[in-house]
């Protein structure tokens, strides 16, 4: 529900005020990523330091029933 746009992973563990990014990482984001709510940016590099997440149409739908 925090999700604006495209954030990087810093960002969205800001907006959730979360400061582990393991815990985030295998909680939240792989769990996102499973569940096809949000995307990768880069999905052939998820390593990437330029990598940015973003809501899918699921997500999208999602979001907005929950307003």
């Amino acid at each position: 529900m925090v999700m604006d746009g495209s954030m990087t992973r810093d960002q969205i563990m800001s907006s959730l005020t979360l400061s582990d990014p393991k815990h985030f990482r295998e909680n939240y984001l792989q769990v996102a990523v499973k569940q096809q709510l949000i995307s990768m940016t880069i999905p052939d590099k998820p390593q990437s330091k330029n990598q940015k997440f973003f809501l899918t149409a699921l997500g999208v739908t999602i979001k907005s029933k929950n307003k």
